[in-house]
Parts: structure tokens; sequence; C-alpha cells
């Protein structure tokens, strides 16, 4: 696989990174307690401008089906745009807690999680107007929401995974354990996937109702592997990366891998596809490109 490092205006940790089109990319991380950080790019990532988003560090951004932006971050730091083009508007609530990923179909369903320490985890939910209520409180770190439909929406976290068919009012643990999950990404309705910090991955083909396990990371004499991120171009061809320069590729639905030879050893944080080009981003302020 071709890929290459771009040039990148800090050295600060990069957790996010979010295409809104071929050229407009976006990214967001920073230092824990005195810096956000948000990189742009109008030119498919050969050139990226750094701006500040407040004084903490910001873990996730999205955008949502009608193209307005969500960043969320450490004290319940929250900013939006309306579309990729507008500034960033600060969103203050009170809810302090550290807000670990969102996922928004629209500026009236969308649902936010987080938690600290492997613990302390909280489900919120945006039901209109910007106004987040607490859905559900658990004793485990929550790190990862995604929607597959309008109606369904899925959070995983320290040891949990959780599925709502009702935009995410309301949520059902499933049986599944055994790992610290750290992403989800759903391609189609059907198809999900999820990654541990151990290095499990699961699939369901049913939305999300069962998952079967394609590696196993707690298993006796699996190698460990620190997955944080996964996301797939169609049901078939995906992208897992982690720690210590780990970026796996699939072309037949995750059930084979292979690692990248030759990768940096860095911690890599996301990753993301748009329209055949892959982009990866990690600590040390560093961006990756890659040929889909």
């Amino acid at each position: 696989m071709a890929w290459s490092e771009q040039d990148s205006p800090t050295t600060f940790t990069l957790n996010s990174v979010f295409f809104t089109d071929a050229d407009i990319g976006h990214i967001v991380g920073g230092d824990t307690w005195t810096d956000g950080v948000y990189l742009q790019t109008t030119d498919g990532g050969n050139t990226w401008l750094r701006d500040t988003l407040g004084d903490k560090e910001l873990f996730a951004l999205t955008f949502d089906q009608n193209n307005a932006g969500y960043a969320v971050g450490i004290d319940g730091h929250i900013f939006f745009k309306d579309s990729p083009d507008e500034e960033w508007e600060f969103w203050r609530q009170n809810r302090w807690f550290i807000m670990r990923d969102a996922a928004f179909y629209d500026s009236k369903n969308g649902v936010i999680v987080g938690g600290e320490a492997f613990q302390f985890g909280k489900i919120l939910k945006m039901e209109d107007d910007y106004i987040l209520n607490l859905v559900d409180t658990l004793e485990n770190e929550m790190s990862a929401v995604a929607y597959s439909d309008e109606t369904t929406v899925h959070v995983c976290g320290y040891g949990v995974v959780m599925r709502s068919t009702d935009a995410g009012f309301n949520f059902t643990q499933l049986d599944i354990s055994g790992d610290f999950y750290k992403d989800i990404h759903f391609p189609s309705a059907n198809t999900g996937y999820i990654v541990g910090a151990s290095g499990t991955i699961l699939k369901t083909t049913d939305g999300g109702a069962t998952y079967e396990t394609l590696r196993d990371g707690d298993k006796l004499f699996v190698s460990d592997k620190a997955f944080q991120s996964v996301f797939f171009a169609d049901e078939n061809k995906g992208y897992i990366v982690g720690n210590n320069g780990i970026f796996w590729v699939t072309k037949d639905g995750g059930d084979s891998w292979k690692q990248v030879a030759d990768f940096p050893d860095v911690n890599l944080r996301d990753v993301f596809v748009i329209e055949g080009i892959g982009y990866i981003v990690g600590e040390q302020g560093r961006i990756f490109q890659f040929v889909d």
C-alpha cells in the first residue's frame, strides 16, 4: 500500500480526523489542560492550517448528514458549526465531564459518550436546540458512539457494548465483555465493526443486535494489539490503526488482515477514508495519507 506523511503545523496529539469532501478535511486534538487544536485543509491534505478551539484537548469531531460539525473534549467542551465553511462556535453547557466521542444524525438527533479512568461512564442525548439530557450513567468509561441509521445507535466502552433502537433515548446492554472497546464503525445499516484496546475485533451483520468475534484479544496465545480506531470504506474493505504503528487492512470483511509494512512506530488515534484516499492521525501531530 502506498502511503506518505503530510506536513503538520503542530506537535500536539491529534485524536480525530473527518473529511466532508475529497478536498476539505478537519482534525482535532491538543494538550490535555492547555490547548484545543483544530486543523483544516482545503486541498486534500497537501497543506493544513492550524487554529485554536478552547484551552482543553478535543477527542472527537464529526459531521452530520447535513454537514453540520461537532467537536467534543475535556470538561464538557463542545464546539459546533452549521457547515464546513463556517467558524466554530463554543457551546457551553453544565455537564463538566470528559466527552470521548459524539455522533449526530442531524442537529436535533445526537448522542455523546464519555468517562475517565475506565469508569464514570455517561451517555447524553441531544433532543432539540442543543440541549443535552443524561440518558444513562455507568460504572464503565464509554469511548465511542455511531449511528447505523436514523433510529439505531451503538455505543461501546470498557467491557461494554450497548444498542438503542429509539434514536438514543434508551439503551440495552449486549452480552459482550472482555476488552476495552475503543471504536465502532458501521459502513452500512446492517454491517458494523468494533475494535478493542487488547486487540479484539467484533463484527455484526444484523444491525448490532448480535456480534461475532473475529479476533479475541484476551485469548491466551493471541498477541496483544492496542487498537484505537476502525473505519470501513464499504462492508468488505476496512482499516484498523492503533499504538506503535498498528495499521491493518482487510479486503474480505475482516476474515483476514494484513499489517502495512514499515509504518512509523507512532501511536495512531484515528483513520478516515473518502473517495479512495485515507488519512491517519496520531501523537506528535503526525498526519499520514494513503491510497485506499
